[in-house]
Parts: structure tokens; sequence; C-alpha cells
């Protein structure tokens, strides 16, 4: 049984190394700051309804060429997000630069678990300097789950101060009627 899993092991990583190495059986170009970027319909389209209502319609150009060039969209961020749809793995270190792009890209394209993934990371950064730009940000992208951090984030902040008073004014008075 051990010599099917190595098998089996072999077989994934030739698969894997096929997939990601542009040279091999690529059926379609995603353009980016114009630059190509080549993928596989087939994971694109699996893992996105973005890309499959561009690259199934064969009525779009999109769909008879198998080219999608992607307005607006930072080659960066692209790039990250396709790499997403291959492995549905995150890498943070690339992505910590433009998490916000990526956040408002992946709502963009309709990449949900990404999308939710990467607001959870903005969300756990959430900083009295920067809740006001994130909840605008978030209410402006239809962000819902990052909008909904934000306000909570908002709320106990207002409430954190009160309390604090609160024990300051109790432990004045305890002092004062010593």
């Amino acid at each position: 049984l051990s010599h099917l899993t190595k098998a089996s092991d072999s077989s994934m990583s030739q698969l894997g190394a096929l997939l990601f190495d542009p040279s091999h059986f690529t059926d379609a170009t995603v353009i980016a700051e114009g630059t190509p970027i080549p993928c596989h319909r087939v994971i694109l389209c699996s893992r996105s309804e973005y890309f499959n209502a561009l690259f199934s319609n064969n009525m779009m150009i999109e769909g008879q060429m198998g080219v999608a060039e992607i307005a607006d969209i930072p080659h960066a961020v692209c790039l990250q997000l396709i790499r997403f749809l291959y492995t549905q793995t995150i890498d943070f270190d690339a992505l910590e630069p433009i998490v916000i792009d990526a956040l408002i890209w992946s709502q963009t394209l309709y990449l949900h678990d990404l999308t939710r993934q990467l607001g959870d990371v903005v969300g756990a950064s959430l900083t009295l300097e920067n809740v006001d730009y994130l909840l605008e940000l978030a209410s402006t992208h239809q962000l819902s789950r990052l909008q909904a951090q934000c306000q909570r984030f908002k709320t106990s902040a207002s409430v954190a101060p009160k309390t604090a008073l609160k024990k300051k004014k109790s432990t004045k008075k305890t002092a004062a009627g010593e």
C-alpha cells in the first residue's frame, strides 16, 4: 500500500508542476496592467463565478479567445488572486502590502472564500486610526463582514473609555471617603 501512496504523491507533484508551469497546456490568459498571466480555464472557471461567466460564454470575445483583460487591477494583486484559485492558500507575506487591493478585487471577482479570509485579516488589524477609513471602504465595496467588524470595533472602543472613566470616578470616591 505504501508504494501506491508514493506513486500518488509523485503523480500529484507532476500534475502540480504542470499546472504551475505556464508553458504546459494553458488555454486562457488573464491580462493585468498589460502583462499576460497564462492560466487554465478549468481551474479559473471551477473556482470563480466571475471567470466562469467570462470564459463559458462563447458569445463573448473572452469565451471565444480565452483572453480576459481586467482593467485597473494591479498585476501583483491579480497574480496573488490567481495563485489562490490554483492552490486555495494565501501567501500573507506577499499580500501584506496589497491586502486592501486584494480584498476589494476578491470581492469584485466573486472569490467569496478569499474575500472572507482577507476581510478577517483586515478586521484583525483594526485600530482607532484606521477604523473609519475601513468602515467607509467596507460600505463602498459591499464588504458586509468587514463592515460589521468595524462597527463592533467602534462600539467597543466607545464603551471602553466610559468604563475606564467610571472606574476612575469610583477610585476617587473611595480615596475621598477615606
